[in-house]
């Protein structure tokens, strides 16, 4: 009888003959140690197989061999292989391409069941549409919406094996992107020990489980940066024309420049964005207001974004000499062992104001957060600016998104601060001066004519005490 021994075979049987003539129990133990690693050499030759069958897939679709390609997929499913949704969609896709309409459409209602729920992407699927039919499409969004409904509210009621889910992402999120390797790890290993002692049992709504665990990971970080969810870019429906705008649409986030009585310059700043036409934007902006007594700049609705924006303002906002933002901050990201320079060097147009002796206010709320926070704070400690309003979110570290097509998170990737370590994260940037009543427009006007009327006399009695003193 002949056998066909894989080449890995060989050294083992040699190794169990010999451990059979000189000792029983090393015998045995040698038998053993085979066993084991053939159960772990079969696993990984099967998950080799599988993985050469995506590739091959892939092969066989770049050259529209579609029938070739089913059988392929046919060869995975029978297999019994975990598939995440977003591949047995695909799956689905291609036994439509082959002509197999009820495999595809019975795979596509898998892949929903199984937590599918990208509607967009169904509804933008023009190919699918054309393989099973316009009603068969509706059908299966209509199944989508069925399901997002109740996860977008915030009241769906999570199984165990969706809290599984949220809870490998947040470790998987933890493991990739936070700055802090040693707390990740800290942190990743907590909550899987909390998931597996049942300290998440009857916190079941999607809204109490993830309120739960953003809780956790803000009270042990004191960032408030962290944030789990659903992912809503994936899970909400995109209204053409209505929903979404572009950046020029909102005028770069320059929502309103305005001379108010008084001669007060007033510019609202609603969103950091970056690049040559917001700097374009801000320049004009700040032209506009360049002969005025003082400039309000309101980012009481300014959530953050990018910024290079900041960076860019600050060269009009101070002296062409003073240069102190260029180092003021500093930072460090994930796998970085130095600090370095916060700020990204951004040069400005030609052409700008001078604004360096211009007195500046900076209106600021709890909903000013992230970048629009780091501007407030930066022109703050550098005493460049009176800070009027509330106190700001607490919230300065930069993130990263991550998803898994149904779940989100945000992640702090790194964490800025002053060189002698003061950093606005979980505290905010506190006003100067602090509004009080609800009609913060009318009350706004009165602390900045005021306080510039002060600094006038403030600044009339200091000439008159120079003018004094060096008289004869």
């Amino acid at each position: 009888m002949i056998c066909n021994y894989p080449k890995w075979a060989l050294p083992w049987l040699i190794f169990i003959k010999i451990s059979m003539l000189l000792n029983k129990k090393l015998f045995c133990f040698a038998l053993f140690t085979v066993f084991a690693f053939c159960c772990n050499a079969y696993g990984q030759s099967d998950l080799n197989h599988v993985e050469g069958d995506m590739k091959a897939i892939n092969t066989l679709l770049d050259r529209g061999k579609f029938k070739e390609a089913t059988l392929a997929v046919d060869r995975i499913i029978s297999a019994g292989t975990m598939m995440p949704p977003e591949m047995i969609y695909e799956y689905a896709r291609i036994y439509g391409l082959a002509g197999d309409k009820v495999k595809s459409v019975k795979l596509l209602n898998v892949a929903i069941d199984k937590g599918f729920w990208s509607i967009n992407r169904v509804k933008e699927d023009n190919e699918l549409k054309a393989i099973i039919g316009d009603a068969e499409v509706d059908h299966v969004l209509k199944r989508i919406r069925g399901f997002t409904a109740l996860y977008t509210s915030g009241k769906a009621f999570l199984s165990n094996e969706e809290k599984k889910l949220v809870i490998d992402l947040v470790r998987q999120g933890l493991k990739t992107h936070y700055f802090d390797a040693k707390k990740a790890n800290e942190m990743s290993e907590e909550v899987l020990r909390m998931f597996d002692e049942g300290f998440f049992k009857g916190k079941d709504t999607l809204n109490v489980f993830t309120d739960e665990l953003v809780k956790y990971f803000r009270d042990k970080t004191n960032d408030k940066h962290f944030y789990i969810g659903v992912d809503y870019n994936e899970l909400t429906e995109r209204v053409p024309n209505l929903s979404v705008t572009t950046e020029e649409e909102r005028n770069f986030g320059f929502r309103e420049v305005a001379v108010r009585n008084g001669n007060i310059g007033y510019i609202r700043w609603d969103e950091c964005i970056a690049g040559p036409e917001a700097y374009e934007t801000a320049q004009n902006a700040l032209n506009l207001l360049r002969y005025t007594r003082a400039i309000i700049i309101d980012i009481s609705e300014n959530g953050g974004g990018n910024g290079e924006i900041s960076t860019f303002l600050y060269h009009y906002l101070f002296k062409s000499s003073d240069k102190r933002f260029e180092t003021l901050l500093v930072k460090k990201c994930k796998d970085e062992s130095e600090w370095h320079r916060s700020e990204p060097p951004v040069a400005p147009l030609s052409g700008g104001p001078d604004l360096g002796d211009k007195p500046i206010y900076i209106l600021t709320s709890g909903n000013t957060f992230s970048a629009a926070e780091y501007f407030a704070f930066m022109m703050k400690e550098l005493r460049r600016a009176t800070i009027v309003g509330k106190n700001t979110g607490g919230g300065g570290n930069p993130v990263n998104f991550v998803s898994d097509g149904r779940f989100m998170m945000y992640v702090p990737t790194c964490q800025i601060m002053t060189k002698t370590g003061k950093s606005l994260e979980g505290k905010g940037v506190s006003p100067d001066i602090e509004l009080i009543t609800q009609e913060w427009s009318n009350e706004l006007m009165q602390v900045v004519n005021a306080d510039l009327e002060k600094k006038s006399d403030s600044y009339k009695d200091l000439r008159n005490h120079r003018s004094d003193s060096e008289s004869p």
